[in-house]
């Protein structure tokens, strides 16, 4: 699932990874980059980049990577049918205790 990524997102981390894991979009959301295993010279300049980027534009990457990893969250539950489970027993628990 890449839990690891994941959790650098939602922490205001910008993950550098290979375009060999599920995760395929985050780059364009501004938030990390995303860069092909054969590309070494592409790791080093974002590397680079990030070291030098200035304290406000660098922010500015670590909210997106903040709000893009609450959103993949709430997608993953909507998705996941937690909420109809839960949904479903508050409301047999709320009938239960009009009884």
């Amino acid at each position: 699932y890449g839990h690891v990524i994941f959790e650098s997102l939602a922490s205001g981390c910008l993950p550098l990874i290979s375009d060999m894991t599920p995760w395929n979009d985050f780059d364009k959301e501004c938030c990390g980059s995303i860069i092909s295993l054969d590309d070494i010279d592409l790791f080093r300049k974002k590397i680079e980049e990030y070291i030098v980027m200035d304290t406000s534009k660098f922010t500015w990457y670590q909210m997106n990577a903040i709000q893009y990893a609450q959103k993949k969250y709430l997608s993953s539950i909507k998705q996941s049918g937690y909420n109809k489970v839960f949904l479903k027993n508050m409301y047999i628990s709320d009938e239960t205790e009009q009884e």
